[in-house]
């Protein structure tokens, strides 16, 4: 959504003339967009929704064809080690991969995702640009080439970034004339700062001198030593979006980040005050129902909010973004203010509308804590942490909030962590299909060959003897982490019948540790089927299809209910004060967790309420009663139930005839390790 400021010119005329309007005709909101225009009440702005289809024709949910090409970063610097990310007062984990053995794993998922439909095109650059590969088509037997390729990657010396845009926009001129309907895109990974060859004029100026251009162009920032201004006006001037990723886990999210249709553009012209008029007239915008209050509240505040970080990182006299080094004393102070003219701070919309607490999260960690009072320092969300510390500020702030303003201007998921990005294209069953399919293969491709030799220990081997052992093989999704002062990527997703107590999963609050996993075995257990992702669980276990979204019971949103016999889990986190903090996302639904703590309340308020199920104390008490296995695992028979009122108040013992026949469950579990 749009929001324009409207030409208050003044009028000579006081007559209300309705236009003429034709009826609409119904059609299907999966595969038609919509264009709505929503004056604002306080009559400075205008409201422009555009609503995009819901999903493709193609049943399949496939991808959009696109010719891709991959213009990938193989200076020197690329070559150094790129640890398991770790949480803070941990020491990081060393496997011997260095930066660029994430991103060729990156590139090998993105490969993998693609069929003969698409194209790839793989340039590489150093102090020159080197063409790996033309555009082409990825069979079977042309993917074997191109992992080949990829593999034969190596750091060399300096950063000539310039010829690398040059030379893989320069791949979309060549081969076929033809794109079949293919949307081209150029993605450009790097790690830090271009030294070599710079165009004099600048990059935008020479970029801007190439126009109109073959692709969008998306830029992935690494690591903290980063001209992240520049990527960020790389990106803006070709039409795409800039990512800053501490670690290679969130590049997995940049094909489902390629639209369908590219260079839209809204114009809007300056009237004469009688057509003025017309235009903003409420009959000729032909709209069935006003916006909600607290949608408009949400993009309001968005808009205020990608203004203020804007600021952050003005232009240059080269069209370059240049974030500020230092930040000013005041900024707390203005970040208070900021909070309190947001219309989304409002208490009615940051506590019910899921968009508004979004931005709320992102900017104050917590919905009402800017109403509250709490200083900024005090503050949890990304925003405020990233603004409030100068080293957080200088390490991964200026890096990060250019990011996060360009996710919430292009409305763009780039990022699993932060709850604003988040929202978006939730609703999208192609979105989230291509993520799985992504997700899936960064996780399951073999785990690249390490190409840091570990460290030897004394003077080296003895004649005769062993040359060092290998590093040990790792698994691809730890090198995705949310919990941590930025956020690091994707996270991979886990049977949930693999859960163990220790393990991170994620929640709406960020990532927390698995206290224990009750495993009960049933036979025909009435089970509803809920989100695109096939979530099995209980009629009357509250989810939400959104991480600061309504609670809502199974049964009201199931797609259909089906007789399920094998084996149910539910999860007990570490203990936490706040209820948000016990959920987790299990095959795209967010379902709550064991001793919420919400144990008293309005039921028809908050449908979480429950006097067992939400006391922590009681439920840990419960388990200690159960037998146990490895990892935390509980093994039940099922809930005892109180004879009065019927509600649940304890667990019954399994009956141990049942325990070797239980299958592992089948759910996926979003975790961090």
């Amino acid at each position: 959504m749009v929001l324009v400021s409207l030409f208050n010119g003044s009028s000579g005329s006081s007559s209300k003339e309705e236009l003429p309007t034709r009826p609409k005709p119904e059609r299907s909101a999966m595969l038609t967009p919509a264009i709505q225009l929503h004056p604002l009440t306080s009559e400075d702005g205008l409201l422009v929704k555009i609503q995009p289809p819901r999903g493709p024709k193609d049943s399949q949910l496939n991808h959009v064809p696109c010719d891709l090409v991959l213009s990938i970063d193989v200076s020197g610097s690329m070559g150094a080690s790129a640890p398991i990310p770790a949480r803070p007062a941990e020491k990081q984990e060393e496997f011997g991969l260095s930066v660029l053995d994430l991103v060729k794993h990156a590139a090998r998922t993105i490969m993998e995702t693609l069929d003969s439909r698409d194209r790839l095109g793989i340039v590489t650059f150093s102090s020159r640009a080197t063409v790996l590969q033309e555009l082409t088509r990825m069979t079977a037997s042309n993917k074997a080439n191109t992992l080949e390729k990829i593999e034969g990657m190596r750091p060399l010396d300096l950063t000539n970034l310039w010829h690398g845009i040059r030379d893989g926009l320069g791949l979309f001129n060549t081969g076929e004339e033809d794109r079949g309907g293919r949307v081209p895109a150029l993605l450009v990974l790097t790690d830090g700062m271009p030294n070599y060859m710079c165009p004099p004029r600048g990059y935008i100026p020479k970029l801007r001198a190439m126009e109109p251009l073959p692709a969008t162009i998306h830029t992935f920032g690494f690591g903290y030593q980063l001209r992240s201004g520049l990527l960020k006006s790389i990106a803006e001037v070709g039409g795409g979006n800039y990512s800053f990723i501490p670690d290679a886990g969130m590049i997995v999210l940049a094909n489902t980040d390629t639209p369908p249709i590219i260079n839209v553009l809204l114009e809007y012209q300056h009237f004469t005050p009688t057509i003025h008029r017309a235009v903003a007239h409420k009959s000729a915008l032909d709209v069935s129902s006003p916006l909600d209050p607290a949608e408009i509240a949400y993009h309001v505040s968005r808009s205020s909010l990608i203004s203020f970080l804007s600021i952050l990182c003005p232009l240059n006299a080269e069209f370059e973004h240049e974030p500020w080094l230092t930040l000013p004393d005041d900024l707390p102070e203005y970040l208070r203010e900021l909070a309190a003219t947001l219309p989304a701070a409002d208490e009615k919309f940051a506590t019910s509308h899921a968009g508004c607490r979004s931005l709320m999260l992102d900017l104050c960690g917590s919905p009402t804590a800017a109403a509250a009072g709490a200083p900024p320092a005090s503050w949890t969300g990304q925003i405020a942490l990233a603004l409030t510390n100068r080293d957080h500020y200088a390490r991964w702030g200026m890096h990060y909030l250019p990011s996060l303003a360009g996710a919430h201007a292009r409305q763009v998921c780039n990022s699993f962590k932060d709850p604003g990005p988040l929202l978006y294209a939730t609703d999208s069953p192609l979105f989230l299909t291509c993520r799985d399919r992504l997700d899936a293969a960064f996780d399951t491709l073999p785990a690249p060959a390490p190409s840091i030799p570990p460290p030897g220990k004394g003077d080296g081997a003895a004649a005769g003897g062993s040359p060092p052992a290998p590093a040990a093989p790792v698994s691809m999704w730890r090198y995705r982490d949310m919990d941590g002062t930025c956020f690091a990527g994707c996270a991979r997703e886990v049977r949930i019948g693999r859960l163990r107590n220790g393990m991170w999963a994620l929640t709406p609050k960020g990532p927390r540790k698995v206290a224990a996993v009750l495993r009960t075995g049933v036979a025909s257990q009435a089970m509803c089927l809920v989100g695109s992702g096939g979530l099995l669980v209980t009629p009357w276990h509250p989810v939400s299809m959104h991480p600061s979204g309504e609670w809502v019971y199974p049964k009201e949103v199931a797609k259909r209910s089906i007789r399920y016999t094998g084996s149910m889990y539910s999860i007990l986190l570490e203990r936490h004060e706040d209820a948000d903090a016990h959920a987790i996302l299990v095959n795209g639904v967010w379902g709550v967790t064991l001793g919420h703590g919400l144990i008293a309340g309005d039921k028809t308020m908050e449908i979480r309420v429950h006097g067992f199920l939400g006391n922590y104390d009681k439920i840990r008490r419960a388990l200690g009663t159960l037998p146990k296995r490895s990892g935390g695992v509980v093994l039940g028979g099922g809930v005892t139930r109180d004879r009065e009122t019927g509600l649940i108040n304890g667990f019954r013992r399994p009956e141990m005839r049942y325990v070797k026949a239980l299958p592992t469950g089948q759910m996926k579990v979003v975790v961090y390790d």
